[in-house]
């Protein structure tokens, strides 16, 4: 891989059984250095209001866009944003009102990615021609037991921190940010050719997976 320009970011998503080109949980766009993408689900099936992933997305941009580091401490820093707002949201909330999320983002920038996760999300896709699934063992994807501080929601806490990875992308590598819902839904080995295949496609052969739900993906390539 060369630059960050040589990428694409594509996100799109199902809802209600058809191809959603611009899904409200997902979020690509410049960023200082090169491209940031966002992806934000609801921990445990709970629902997020589209004004409180609006405000998520603008608390995280903000901050990574201000931050004076390196990646990796600027992606930390936003995904910390987004952690407070819901925490200092769910202080104020009853239980019934109360909103954990899972936050993920990806920086590209000089022709290497890193990728920031806390609480629900997941990475797929093809590393070094190997398929690659990120978090390999959670709470809310297998029967793993326990939870590691990354695997708690945001909201949750008041300052927890996120799993923070990095690498770069070679010739015929992929990677695709996915609302879990989908992995939890497709076997790996079944859901990457098929992301591979693009988004009109994609929608068409998942749709049947997953009747009844919505999901989002950003595919980076």
């Amino acid at each position: 891989m060369g630059s960050t320009l040589d990428l694409s970011t594509v996100r799109f998503g199902l809802q209600g059984g058809a191809l959603d080109r611009a899904p409200a949980a997902a979020r690509t766009g410049d960023a200082p250095g090169g491209r940031l993408c966002l992806l934000v689900e609801g921990a445990e099936g709970g629902a997020i209001p589209e004004a409180l992933i609006e405000r998520l997305f603008g608390a995280m941009e903000t901050t990574y866009a201000a931050h004076p580091g390196p990646a990796p401490e600027a992606l930390a820093a936003a995904l910390g944003a987004g952690n407070a707002l819901l925490f200092q949201r769910n202080l104020r909330a009853d239980g019934a009102h109360q909103v954990l999320a899972g936050l993920h983002a990806v920086a590209l920038q000089d022709g290497g990615l890193v990728v920031a996760q806390m609480g629900p999300a997941a990475l797929c896709g093809v590393l070094g021609g190997r398929p690659l699934l990120v978090p390999r063992r959670a709470p809310w994807l297998a029967d793993a037991e326990g939870a590691g501080d990354e695997d708690l929601p945001a909201g949750l806490r008041r300052d927890p921190a996120p799993a923070l990875y990095g690498g770069r992308l070679g010739p015929g590598d992929w990677l695709a940010l996915v609302t879990t819902d989908l992995v939890r839904a497709v076997p790996i080995w079944d859901l990457l050719p098929v992301l591979a295949l693009g988004p009109e496609e994609a929608c068409e052969r998942l749709a049947p997976w997953c009747p009844d739900g919505e999901w989002a993906v950003i595919l980076l390539g």
